[in-house]
């Protein structure tokens, strides 16, 4: 009885320490792409398309609720069109769950824009969407390189103007 009790008590400490090591590796990983999304969102404060894309991969793809789909150059070409047109910005974007397995990870993660248009001084703007972004390890860090849209919705004066899926309703 004592051998099959060791045993036992053995297999639990093993597992608490593998189930702690994995729990542990999560925590730094969130914290890894938590990171990066900070920097994404300074950069579109900067209204840095360049800057916002450093986070991807050079073959990162978008995919939108509409069913879009668009390779991280043009995504590059249209954002930095669209920020021309955008006179301030302030950005927030916030992990909500991460995992890894190796060198390959898994993020879902919350983005919100307070913006204000350049021909529209007098309204402010704001957008949220929720993503899901799959991301590889390289030897500069985590990087994104397939964006997943999973919700959108849009307010001009808190007013919203665009909603593709309500928001907290998956």
């Amino acid at each position: 009885m004592s051998k099959i009790f060791t045993v036992l008590l053995t297999l639990c400490i093993i597992a608490g320490v593998v189930l702690t090591a994995g729990a542990e590796q999560n925590k730094s990983v969130r914290d890894d792409i938590q990171a990066l999304l900070n920097a994404a969102g300074e950069a579109f404060d900067r209204k840095d398309a360049y800057g916002v894309a450093k986070t991807a991969t050079k073959d990162a793809v978008l995919h939108y609720l509409d069913g879009g789909e668009i390779p991280m150059e043009e995504w590059i070409a249209n954002s930095a069109f669209e920020f021309e047109k955008t006179k301030s910005m302030k950005s927030k974007f916030q992990v909500e769950a991460a995992e890894a397995k190796g060198d390959m990870a898994v993020a879902d993660y919350s983005e919100k824009h307070e913006y204000v248009m350049k021909d529209e001084s007098s309204h402010t703007y704001k957008s949220e969407s929720k993503w899901q972004v799959e991301l590889v390890k390289t030897k500069d860090g985590w990087r994104i390189r397939k964006f997943t849209q999973l919700a959108d919705v849009t307010y001009r004066d808190g007013k919203k103007i665009n909603e593709q899926i309500p928001m907290g309703e998956e």
